[in-house]
Protein backbone atom coordinates (compact mmCIF):
# COMPACT_ATOMS: atom_id res chain seq x y z
CA UNK A 1 0.00 0.00 0.00
CA UNK A 2 1.39 3.54 -0.74
CA UNK A 3 1.69 6.26 -2.79
CA UNK A 4 3.66 7.10 -6.06
CA UNK A 5 4.26 10.83 -7.31
CA UNK A 6 5.64 10.91 -10.84
CA UNK A 7 7.02 14.31 -12.68
CA UNK A 8 5.61 15.83 -15.85
CA UNK A 9 6.88 17.96 -18.27
CA UNK A 10 10.53 18.92 -18.88
CA UNK A 11 12.18 19.86 -15.87
CA UNK A 12 16.00 19.67 -16.63
CA UNK A 13 18.08 17.58 -14.46
CA UNK A 14 19.87 20.69 -13.49
CA UNK A 15 16.64 21.85 -11.72
CA UNK A 16 15.42 18.97 -10.40
CA UNK A 17 17.39 15.82 -9.88
CA UNK A 18 16.53 12.52 -7.19
CA UNK A 19 17.84 14.71 -4.51
CA UNK A 20 15.15 17.16 -4.91
CA UNK A 21 12.76 13.85 -5.13
CA UNK A 22 14.04 12.52 -1.59
CA UNK A 23 13.58 16.02 0.18
CA UNK A 24 10.09 16.41 -1.94
CA UNK A 25 9.08 12.13 -0.66
CA UNK A 26 10.54 13.20 3.24
CA UNK A 27 8.12 16.42 3.08
CA UNK A 28 5.68 13.88 1.81
CA UNK A 29 5.91 11.66 4.26
CA UNK A 30 5.80 14.38 6.78
CA UNK A 31 2.66 16.31 5.36
CA UNK A 32 0.22 12.73 5.40
CA UNK A 33 1.39 12.09 9.19
CA UNK A 34 0.84 15.50 10.47
CA UNK A 35 -2.72 15.22 8.47
CA UNK A 36 -3.60 11.47 9.07
CA UNK A 37 -2.16 11.25 12.49
CA UNK A 38 -1.74 14.65 14.30
CA UNK A 39 -5.18 16.15 12.66
CA UNK A 40 -6.96 13.06 12.50
CA UNK A 41 -7.98 14.02 9.13
CA UNK A 42 -8.52 12.06 5.72
CA UNK A 43 -7.29 12.58 1.73
CA UNK A 44 -10.41 14.92 1.39
CA UNK A 45 -8.88 17.16 4.59
CA UNK A 46 -12.39 16.04 6.55
CA UNK A 47 -12.40 14.67 9.94
CA UNK A 48 -12.20 10.71 10.19
CA UNK A 49 -15.20 9.22 10.73
CA UNK A 50 -15.96 8.63 15.01
CA UNK A 51 -15.20 5.15 16.54
CA UNK A 52 -17.45 3.18 16.63
CA UNK A 53 -19.44 2.78 20.16
CA UNK A 54 -18.41 -0.75 20.48
CA UNK A 55 -14.41 -0.15 20.18
CA UNK A 56 -15.10 1.93 23.48
CA UNK A 57 -12.77 4.69 22.27
CA UNK A 58 -13.79 7.77 23.03
CA UNK A 59 -12.35 11.71 21.44
CA UNK A 60 -11.26 12.18 18.31
CA UNK A 61 -9.62 9.64 16.08
CA UNK A 62 -6.31 10.10 14.79
CA UNK A 63 -5.36 6.40 14.09
CA UNK A 64 -3.06 6.06 16.49
CA UNK A 65 -2.75 3.50 19.22
CA UNK A 66 0.55 2.46 19.35
CA UNK A 67 1.87 4.71 16.58
CA UNK A 68 3.20 1.80 14.82
CA UNK A 69 1.35 2.61 11.45
CA UNK A 70 2.57 6.39 11.55
CA UNK A 71 6.08 5.56 12.18
CA UNK A 72 6.17 2.65 9.32
CA UNK A 73 5.14 5.39 6.44
CA UNK A 74 8.53 5.86 4.82
CA UNK A 75 10.38 6.33 1.87
CA UNK A 76 10.57 3.28 -0.46
CA UNK A 77 11.98 4.89 -4.05
CA UNK A 78 13.22 7.60 -5.58
CA UNK A 79 14.40 9.01 -8.80
CA UNK A 80 14.37 12.13 -10.65
CA UNK A 81 11.30 11.60 -12.32
CA UNK A 82 9.20 11.26 -8.64
CA UNK A 83 9.16 8.90 -5.80
CA UNK A 84 6.71 6.27 -3.60
CA UNK A 85 5.82 6.18 -0.13
CA UNK A 86 4.51 3.34 1.39
CA UNK A 87 4.15 1.36 4.65
CA UNK A 88 4.45 -2.66 5.85
CA UNK A 89 2.41 -2.99 8.50
CA UNK A 90 -0.47 -5.39 7.83
CA UNK A 91 -3.39 -3.73 8.92
CA UNK A 92 -2.66 -0.15 7.07
CA UNK A 93 -5.23 -1.27 4.23
CA UNK A 94 -8.16 -2.31 6.69
CA UNK A 95 -7.51 1.03 8.20
CA UNK A 96 -7.92 2.65 4.92
CA UNK A 97 -10.55 1.43 3.87
CA UNK A 98 -12.69 2.53 6.89
CA UNK A 99 -10.20 5.93 7.40
CA UNK A 100 -8.81 6.73 4.04
CA UNK A 101 -5.27 8.05 4.97
CA UNK A 102 -2.71 6.64 2.38
CA UNK A 103 -3.13 9.64 -0.41
CA UNK A 104 -1.83 13.13 -0.68
CA UNK A 105 -4.78 15.71 -0.10
CA UNK A 106 -5.32 19.09 -1.82
CA UNK A 107 -3.85 20.50 0.75
CA UNK A 108 -0.83 17.97 0.58
CA UNK A 109 -0.76 18.96 -2.71
CA UNK A 110 -0.74 22.37 -2.57
CA UNK A 111 2.02 22.32 -0.02
CA UNK A 112 4.22 19.89 -1.87
CA UNK A 113 3.62 22.37 -5.21
CA UNK A 114 5.05 25.51 -3.12
CA UNK A 115 7.88 23.31 -2.30
CA UNK A 116 8.69 22.16 -5.92
CA UNK A 117 8.20 26.01 -6.92
CA UNK A 118 10.75 26.81 -3.96
CA UNK A 119 13.39 24.11 -5.20
CA UNK A 120 13.08 24.67 -8.58
CA UNK A 121 13.26 28.75 -8.32
CA UNK A 122 16.56 28.32 -5.79
CA UNK A 123 17.99 26.15 -8.60
CA UNK A 124 17.77 28.02 -11.12
CA UNK A 125 19.21 31.20 -9.34
CA UNK A 126 22.15 28.60 -8.12
CA UNK A 127 22.04 28.17 -12.21
CA UNK A 128 23.24 31.69 -12.58
CA UNK A 129 26.02 32.72 -10.48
Amino acid sequence: MGITVKKTGNIPTKVWDEKSSVSLAKKAVSRVQDRAFNKGLDTNDKKFKPYSKSSGKTGPVNLTDTGRLKASLEVVDTSESGFSISTDVPYAGFVNESRPFMGLSDEDMKSLKDEIEKSVEAAMIRSTK
